[in-house]
């Protein structure tokens, strides 16, 4: 029978799958003490707060709670659950505080969170993994990533009649995130949305427009119709739209510069904003220096150089193509952005082993960064929100910390002659922005490969539910790998789904790269995955706790087992360099660790190719144009292969049926446009 580190009563599927769990008594109390202003007072709490003091009521709005002052359902729910659940509960409520920012990499939020570390490791009794630059213990690897864009060269201006009008950064224009690092100051001219071939004729460009010299002034977007919306597309724009071939319409023809500008009234979320650098963070080859004007200063531009609104050429645009020179105005803009290296840290402490076993070692780990405001990876195109990451991954985070715990207090009680692996707990930097930190560590180990026992992900553990089982991959990473966790599993009594491939998207992969027997503990995906609404209060902390219980089991039986395990290669090719498409399917993949054949959806953004083609939550597509589909890797290999306006034909299965879907590729709008 496997080592077990104490009995604990059983987990019965109520506890677990919250339906009186802790994140439901933690609503529910919510709700009991949220306070309410009257209704007439809520109406007009807009109107009141901005007209100032004078203009507010005389009568005070008073604050009443739904329930008496001493009285806290919360402390209730949470006093109702051991002291693990509580400790859980804190770590991921603070790791996903927005005071953390998200924890990206070049953020505050994410040093303070390696502090954090550091404290728990300390404060459980752990010794520091690493050595600093000066030979003194540490609990820090430090390593170098890509940082957020930063603008290093910004300006811009008009002359016109001898008049110069000089424009505010950050208010009248931004310099735009695929701006080449360059200065240039000529005449405008208008080429409307930048598009060389529309539909029914329409068109910019003809052959013998030549933009050499000249700062070419661009609509986003393309033709719009009276209610805003496009010409061309039924949802949202058509792959015309794409910022791409503007700007390739533009700089093959000589342009010297681009201003581009939303078009007024458009029907789309992002018109009204400004764009910025690090939200058009696209490479799209230009060479010129890039900028956006605010609506507001393009009128003003429009009105001082022609006399007509802003309005009045977009209109003009909406209406045909052609290519206008404005030849009363010079204008100067500049622009460069760099993404400079930035340092971020692996954390890690050591549970050291003893006698014949003590050089060699379990890894249990969790990337403790996630997306920080969104300019990389948000999901929902959420650029410049807070991400909190509670699922992703302060979950995973305080996982490792409980397994720290409880591992300690095993080994603490070990008999004096016992053997044990040295046992490795990990907070994993920049695992968003592309397994970063693991990679580095693999790179750079302490040990050998051949002293690793195996390495145990927690990614992503918070979400038990109904409907989503406790997913754990690599159970084929080793020979008799299954045999030996079987009986843990049983024993924890979690609804759990082995799954044998040892790569995927998360820390994992890194390690079974190099030959590493690799678990990936994991709860699945759902519709606050990458998005602002990741918060603590969705968390399953009693499913979480036992998910980190069952870890620690497993940690320990590697650790203790007399026997090395050996490393197998899985049929799940292992993780590379994906190829570049240039449409966006629209599905957030259920499971990344799958044996089954195919890929279920997971979930399914709304206006991309699979959103419009009806493609729903809970399918599972096993062909693509005529092929079966393996994976999620070969599906990215298949999306490669496309271009906009191609339609392909998937077949899902769907409640146990097998449906045919066409599906016509859109390009990846909310990024491109």
């Amino acid at each position: 029978m496997p080592t077990q580190i104490t009995a604990r009563r059983p987990v019965t599927a109520r506890l677990l799958l919250g339906r009186a769990g802790l994140a439901a008594s933690i609503v529910l109390a919510a709700g009991l003490l949220g306070c309410a202003a009257p209704r007439e007072a809520t109406s007009s709490s807009g109107s009141s707060a901005s007209a100032g003091a004078t203009t507010r009521s005389a009568t005070p709005i008073a604050l009443t709670a739904k329930a008496a002052p001493t009285e806290s359902a919360i402390a209730a729910a949470l006093a109702a659950r051991d002291d693990q659940v509580r400790r859980y509960h804190q770590i991921v409520t603070t790791l996903s505080d927005p005071f953390f920012e998200g924890r990206a990499p070049g953020t505050k939020g994410v040093e303070i969170a390696a502090d954090m570390l550091d404290f728990y490791f300390t404060r459980i009794g752990l010794e520091p993994f690493f050595v600093d630059d000066s030979g003194e213990p540490s609990f820090r690897q430090t390593f170098d990533v890509t940082g957020p864009l930063e603008v290093v060269r910004s300006g811009a201006s008009w002359t016109t009649r001898g008049q110069t009008r000089s424009l505010t950064e950050g208010k009248d224009f931004n310099v735009l995130g695929f701006s080449g690092n360059a200065e240039a100051s000529a005449e405008l001219v208008f080429v409307g949305y930048a598009i060389e071939n529309g539909e029914n004729g329409y068109k910019t460009f003809s052959d013998d427009d030549d933009l050499s010299g000249k700062i070419a002034v661009m609509f986003r977007f393309e033709p719009m119709n009276e209610q805003g919306k496009s010409k061309w597309a039924e949802n949202a724009w058509s792959p015309r739209a794409g910022l791409a071939g503007k700007i390739d319409a533009v700089t093959k023809r000589g342009a010297a510069g681009v201003i581009l500008i939303n078009p007024p009234e458009a029907d789309d979320p992002r018109v009204t904003e400004l764009p910025t650098a690090r939200g058009t963070s696209f490479n799209l080859g230009a060479q010129v220096p890039a900028i956006a004007l605010s609506h507001e200063a393009a009128d003003r531009l429009f009105r001082d150089t022609t006399g007509r609104s802003l309005v009045d050429w977009r209109k003009k645009a909406d209406a045909s193509g052609g290519v206008t020179p404005m030849p009363q105005v010079t204008m100067t803009i500049a622009g460069g952005v760099e993404r400079p290296r930035i340092p971020t840290d692996n954390v890690a402490a050591v549970l050291r082993g003893r006698g014949a076993l003590a050089e060699e070692y379990v890894i249990v780990g969790g990337h403790y960064d996630h997306v920080g405001y969104g300019y990389f990876g948000s999901r929902v195109g959420a650029v410049g929100q807070i991400h909190p990451g509670a699922d992703d991954n302060a979950s995973g985070t305080a996982g490792v910390l409980l397994a720290a715990e409880r591992l300690k207090q095993a080994y603490d009680g070990l008999a004096a002659d016992a053997d044990a692996r040295s046992i490795v707990f990990m907070g994993f930097g920049a695992e968003e922005s592309g397994l970063n930190g693991s990679r580095y560590f693999v790179e750079n180990m302490p040990f050998s490969v051949s002293q690793a026992q195996a390495m145990i992900n927690l990614d992503m553990i918070g979400r038990l539910r109904d409907e989503q089982k406790l997913q754990i991959g690599g159970v084929e990473t080793a020979g008799g790998f299954m045999d030996i966790l079987k009986p843990i599993f049983d024993a924890s009594g979690l609804p759990i789904t082995p799954q044998g491939g040892g790569s995927g998207p998360s820390d994992h992969a890194s390690f079974n790269a190099k030959g590493i027997p690799v678990l990936f503990f994991h709860t699945g995906l759902h519709g606050e995955y990458h998005a602002p609404s990741d918060e603590a209060w969705t968390i399953n902390h009693e499913g979480a706790v036992a998910t980190a219980n069952l870890a620690a089991d497993v940690a320990l039986t590697l650790a203790t087992m007399p026997q090395k395990l050996e490393f197998r290669e899985t049929t799940t090719r292992r993780m590379g360099a994906m190829p570049r498409a240039r449409v966006r399917l629209g599905i957030a993949p259920g499971n990344y660790s799958d044996t089954l054949p195919g890929v279920m959806v997971g979930d399914v953004t709304p206006g991309t190719s699979a959103g419009d083609a009806g493609i729903q939550k809970g399918d599972r597509i096993i062909k693509w144009g005529g092929e079966e589909l393996a994976d999620v890797e070969q599906m990215m290999t298949m999306l490669a292969k496309h271009e906009p306006g191609e339609v392909v034909q998937l077949v899902v299965v769907r409640e146990g049926q097998e449906i045919t879907i066409p599906v016509t590729m859109k390009a990846p709008a909310p990024r491109g446009q």
